[in-house]
């Protein structure tokens, strides 16, 4: 097998002994669509990616969502970008930029917070992801 990880499961067989097509990728026996966890995902996908580079010959940058979930991504040749949450937002009317904590909450009647604006002008506030690129 070219995968580490990765499992495919490309056939259905159904109780009238058709069989259905279909292709699911699975780790560890739990399918991607359902239960398997963020981290397992992110290395999945890394695992993809790896077998699809060494069968082309080829080495991309790959980017990884939800990198916060993953505390070690399985090595890789291409260079990885790692998105990850930050508490850092920006204001998209007069460009402030600070933390969550540094915003005016608007609150429900249930004191729920339902939007933040900006300290300065009072515009609307924007969450951040930041990137992370790991040095190869």
């Amino acid at each position: 097998e070219k995968f580490n990880l990765a499992e495919f499961k490309l056939f259905n067989l159904q109780v009238n002994g058709d069989i259905d097509d279909c292709c699911r990728v699975k780790h560890k026996g739990i399918c991607w669509d359902a239960g398997l966890n963020n981290s397992s995902q992110n290395n999945v996908g890394v695992d993809v990616i790896n077998t699809l580079n060494e069968h082309y010959g080829l080495t991309m940058p790959l980017m990884i969502d939800n990198a916060e979930s993953t505390l070690n991504v399985i090595p890789s040749e291409s260079q990885i970008i790692k998105l990850v949450v930050s508490e850092t937002v920006q204001c998209t009317k007069c460009k402030w930029t600070g933390l969550h904590s540094e915003t005016n909450k608007e609150l429900d009647g249930y004191n729920n917070i339902i939007g933040e604006t900006c300290p300065k002008c009072r515009g609307a506030i924007r969450e951040y992801k930041v990137l992370v690129v790991r040095e190869i």
